[in-house]
């Protein structure tokens, strides 16, 4: 049944996004070829200087426009199951697990691929530089992969997509709670977004404080470790995938328990309108 869900949110997701990233790719190529006519003719007149300002500046709103609306078609896609059309949604045999699954992965998967494509698009606008630059950051990509550099590429892209999927489960969270009020429910998922928000820099302020009231012990115990890693053979790339991999198993817990709460609330609390 995932298979069939992901399907149809796949499919949700890029239709949504064709018009604004046509008119992405239309705009990076007119942009590309201003660009190439200038360099050319070797002239700076007052009218290709207004059309390539004039074109800079729509190519920039229309590149945030592309991450926007990336972003909230996919929360709206989940918000929508809160609503009316999880009469329909809900009634497919497939469990609450799943259709958040489906929704999540197609989310960040159409993040990551937007985040490409605004690369391509940028490496197009700075045509022929911007494809030199693509190309070696391609053959620089090909070397790490088969040189030492495949796992740090590997914990990099998990620290990427547990950040990508932390920030829709907490959209997610928010859109749930808000769903537990039985009117006003837009606003009272906006409010929970930043009240979650709030709760989540206290609670890193309360653990900057443990930390600090610690401070002398746990200098003292991570020098040593440090020193004693630093010390050991590649000891610098030790301490990199030290870190790393603690990043991406906190970003991991977090997305865990923001799943955990989503989930507990849409099976046992869950009223549609």
């Amino acid at each position: 049944m995932i298979r069939k869900l992901l399907k149809v949110e796949f499919r949700e997701a890029f239709s949504s996004m064709l018009p604004v990233g046509a008119g992405m790719l239309v705009l990076s190529a007119l942009t590309a070829l201003n660009s190439a006519v200038t360099a050319r003719i070797r002239v700076s007149s007052a009218g290709f200087d207004w059309l390539g300002a004039l074109l800079a500046f729509a190519t920039a709103v229309c590149f945030i426009s592309v991450l926007a609306v990336c972003f909230f078609a996919n929360v709206n896609r989940f918000y929508r199951m809160l609503g009316e059309e999880g009469y329909i949604q809900l009634t497919l045999p497939a469990t609450m697990s799943q259709h958040i699954a489906a929704k999540l992965i197609a989310a960040v998967v159409t993040t990551l691929v937007t985040f490409l494509f605004l690369a391509v698009c940028s490496s197009l606008m700075a045509f022929p530089a911007g494809a030199s630059w693509l190309t070696d950051m391609l053959r620089d990509g090909r070397d790490m992969v088969c040189g030492s550099g495949l796992s740090l590429l590997l914990l990099a892209a998990v620290i990427a997509l547990a950040g990508m999927a932390m920030s829709y489960l907490h959209t997610y969270l928010s859109c749930a709670v808000g769903s537990l009020f039985p009117q006003h429910r837009k606003l009272a998922s906006i409010l929970s977004f930043f009240a979650l928000q709030f709760l989540a820099q206290v609670l890193f302020m309360l653990a900057v404080y443990f930390a600090a009231t610690r401070v002398e012990v746990l200098l003292d115990s991570f020098s040593r470790f440090a020193l004693d890693l630093l010390s050991s053979p590649n000891g610098e790339m030790k301490v990199i995938f030290g870190s790393l991999i603690g990043v991406s198993a906190v970003e991991i817990v977090i997305d865990a328990v923001l799943w955990l709460i989503t989930q507990t609330i849409l099976t046992r609390k869950l009223n549609l309108p």
